[in-house]
């Protein structure tokens, strides 16, 4: 298992760690190009994560949404800034780009925010 740290800014200046499920696990892709058809480029690092609905996450640094009381009109649309810092046994690595919300699940035992998340390089292909 892979152990890593998210957190997310705003301004690309001030970044805040991301609350993450236990165990959470980071599965992403790495592939340049498609295996079937070598003249489609994939996306060098692209992932979705979900993670839980916590009142740390639900923060003004953070997200800024409170799905029972918040305006429709606040839901988090804007890019945030990303860095994932991925634990190995001597050394870390620290993968940027943008987070994007997708959805946010309230309404289940197991609330959660589904993001979507690019590297710079993604994002400039995309």
């Amino acid at each position: 298992m892979i152990e890593f740290k998210l957190e997310i800014s705003r301004d690309n200046v001030t970044y805040y760690s991301v609350d993450l499920f236990p165990q959470q696990q980071l599965e992403y892709d790495l592939d340049f190009y498609d295996s079937l058809e070598i003249d489609k480029v994939k996306l060098p690092f692209y992932t979705t994560l979900r993670i839980p609905l916590t009142t740390n996450n639900k923060a003004s640094n953070r997200f800024n949404f409170e799905p029972t009381t918040s305006l429709s009109v606040d839901y988090p649309k804007q890019d945030f800034y990303f860095k994932i810092t991925v634990f190995n046994s001597s050394t870390s690595t620290e993968i940027g780009g943008i987070l994007n919300v997708k959805s946010i699940e309230y309404n289940s035992s197991q609330s959660y925010i589904e993001v979507e998340l690019k590297d710079y390089i993604s994002r400039y292909l995309a």
